[in-house]
């Protein structure tokens, strides 16, 4: 370890101690030794331990005169929080000291490598792998010949979707230096093989990349029980590459080796929050594209480690669909039910949609709200992924509750009861305790009432009749506070139609005092659903003539409706255990696809494709074709047009 705190700060130290009485037992750590020992720890991987250690020597005023000293703990510091999924932080301290490592000389030639690795390793984490190889770059010039392993290894990482002569070349020359060490083990030289097939692969070399991984499978011993990391990936690959090359039956019984569709083992279901990239021109994505996305999910429900493994589009479609995984969560409680070994490397297969976020009935309700919350949260929860957000709030949640601040109690109540990963009980509980302090401290109305209709909406969401009957409930009481946008929201959602449930009788009453009410504006979003619904219900009566009318009055093209009018509600689904992909039952998987679709005014199903899958390319074929036999409510459009554009479905695939 190098000794950097200066001679005549150890004697200063050691000068400073010198009055004193007797020796204590045990002398108290000198400052080199402080240094050392975080240092140390940093090395080790013991990372938390080390930033702690780091951070006592930066208080200290004595330690950090030397620039030297100051480089070295930025550098050391910064990369333990790289490590640590802190990497804005860690990015900050690295090039906090990066400038006093490469101006310090040789001594420091490893800080200064590793400064450019964790800068590299924190762009890549950000899904930026041109900065990334451009920091593995910089590592690979400053280590010199006996130091080009590491970095060349992060370069062949970063750059499996390029075209071009590097990245075979960065590959093969990490591999030579492996071929050179004796105590490189047959697993990690499997796991180069592996790298270097996902390379081929991405460039359409699908025969040479097939090749290669079963040259992997070899040096780990061939088709196992014994199952690692690497072990996974390799026979994940080779899923991927057999079925690339047609070989549909090998690429199954690869992936029956890597643990993948044994939800009895590992209950791996959709994320609470599980978007995909949207297709178009900003995106540069289109429906053909897919991807194979690898990630890994921590205990908080965060999705981490994410990667895109092979996509059909190079570089930046790849990490459009990697960016999408990264925000995923999941229920911290659903979390625990996955056996640990199994919530590492998991893969799914992605498709982007056609359709962005179609807004919901309660949108202004709940973006009214989220306007009087927001200056209370300002800068306290924003950021990162639902599963972090929830962790900060309820964190700051029992802070406030001892402090007294009510208003903002009241918010974090309601983000934390509106958060995907809070479970039902949960969030029922939270906006109950919400709603009591709200009305104890006489908050405004309008909190109160978008209180109120979560709770109604939250009791029983997974019954829709019993959802509705306690809108009805809520309704008189909303209707009594005056306040049109949350009386309108219950009036809608008592209306509309759901699965398996039809619209009530009074729809027509309840949609005609929306569309009338003087207190929302001719084109606000309830209004607009309004007319389409009631444009619908005259269409199912043969009353076309009124039914374009009432169309008409929308202002809305036919194309604009189809992607933001309210989506029809799915009346039978045709769905029988025959629709069971025989493959996948002769093999034991078990899955999950949600699967994406127009639909026409008949209410029949268009353009089915999978849009997410799980395990890869085992159910999404199967998905596709069950969706068409969807049967949705009719819905009215001019000439017959699509009714809805990019409506999804989730469709699980269990045995019994």
């Amino acid at each position: 370890m190098f000794g950097i705190i200066g001679q005549s700060l150890l004697l200063a130290t050691a000068q400073a101690a010198a009055p004193a009485a007797a020796a204590p037992a045990s002398a108290p750590a000198t400052l080199q030794q402080q240094f050392d020992a975080a240092s140390d720890a940093a090395q080790d991987g013991k990372c938390s331990d080390a930033i702690t250690a780091f951070e006592a020597l930066e208080h200290n005023p004595a330690a950090m005169k030397s620039p030297v000293v100051r480089g070295a703990i930025g550098v050391r510091k910064g990369n333990c929080l790289v490590k640590l999924h802190r990497t804005d932080e860690g990015e900050a301290a690295i090039r906090s000291g990066l400038p006093a490592m490469v101006a310090a000389g040789e001594v420091f030639v490893g800080d200064v490598v590793n400064a450019h690795m964790g800068l590299g390793t924190a762009a890549r984490d950000r899904f930026d792998y041109a900065r990334a190889g451009d920091e593995f770059r910089l590592a690979l010039a400053a280590g010199g010949p006996q130091g080009r392993f590491r970095p060349l290894l992060a370069l062949s990482q970063v750059s499996i979707f390029d075209p071009g002569p590097e990245p075979l070349a960065y590959i093969d020359e990490a591999s030579r230096i492996a071929d050179a060490t004796p105590s490189i083990s047959k697993d990690f030289h499997a796991q180069l093989l592996t790298l270097k097939a996902r390379i081929l692969l991405n460039r359409g070399e699908k025969a040479e990349g097939y090749a290669l991984l079963k040259d992997a499978l070899k040096l780990q011993g061939g088709l196992s029980l014994k199952v690692s990391l690497s072990d996974v990936a390799t026979r994940s690959d080779l899923a991927i590459a057999a079925m690339l090359l047609n070989k549909r039956d090998d690429a199954r019984n690869y992936l029956v080796y890597t643990g993948a569709g044994r939800m009895d083992q590992a209950p791996f279901s959709r994320a609470e929050n599980m978007d995909v990239p949207l297709c178009g021109s900003t995106s540069g994505l289109t429906p053909a594209d897919y991807a194979v996305v690898e990630f890994s999910i921590a205990d908080d429900g965060s999705a981490f480690g994410v990667q895109p493994i092979y996509s059909t589009g190079g570089r930046e479609i790849a990490l459009a669909f990697a960016r999408a995984a990264s925000r995923w969560s999941w229920a911290p409680a659903k979390v625990q039910e996955i056996k640990p070994f199994l919530r590492y490397a998991m893969r799914v297969e992605m498709r982007c949609t056609v359709a962005g976020a179609r807004p919901q009935i309660n949108e202004p309700l709940t973006s009214r709200f989220m306007q009087w919350a927001a200056p209370l949260l300002a800068g306290r929860t924003q950021g990162g992924t639902d599963g972090a957000v929830a962790a900060r709030a309820s964190a700051l949640l029992d802070q406030s509750r001892k402090e007294g601040t009510d208003q903002l109690t009241v918010a974090l109540l309601g983000m934390l009861g509106l958060n995907p990963v809070t479970d039902t009980a949960s969030a029922n509980t939270y906006l109950q305790e919400g709603l009591g302090l709200a009305l104890s401290r006489n908050m405004p109305v309008e909190t109160s009432n978008w209180l109120r209709f979560a709770i109604a909406a939250q009791r029983n969401s997974d019954k829709p009749a019993a959802t509705r009957a306690a809108l009805r409930e809520l309704l008189p009481v909303v209707t009594a506070t005056g306040d049109a946008l949350a009386i309108d929201t219950v009036r809608l959602q008592i209306a509309s139609p759901g699965y398996r449930l039809s619209a009530p009788v009074d729809a027509p009453t309840l949609r005609e005092a929306v569309i009338a009410d003087p207190a929302l504006p001719r084109d606000h979003p309830l209004k607009i659903n309004a007319l389409l619904q009631s444009a619908s219900w005259a269409a199912q009566n043969r009353d076309f003539s009124q039914a374009q009318q009432i169309f008409q009055q929308t202002g809305l093209s036919t194309e604009q409706c189809a992607f933001i009018g309210a989506a029809p509600a799915i009346r039978r689904t045709g769905v029988s255990s025959t629709d069971y992909p025989m493959e996948a039952a002769r093999m034991g998987f078990e899955g999950w696809t949600r699967v994406e679709f127009d639909v026409d005014s008949a209410g029949r199903t268009r353009q089915q494709r999978a849009l997410i899958s799980y395990p890869p390319f085992v159910f999404s074929d199967a998905a596709s074709a069950m969706a068409k036999d969807f049967v949705y409510e009719s819905s009215y459009r001019p000439g017959g047009d699509t009714a809805c554009a990019g409506a999804a479905q989730n469709i699980a695939f269990r045995m019994n």
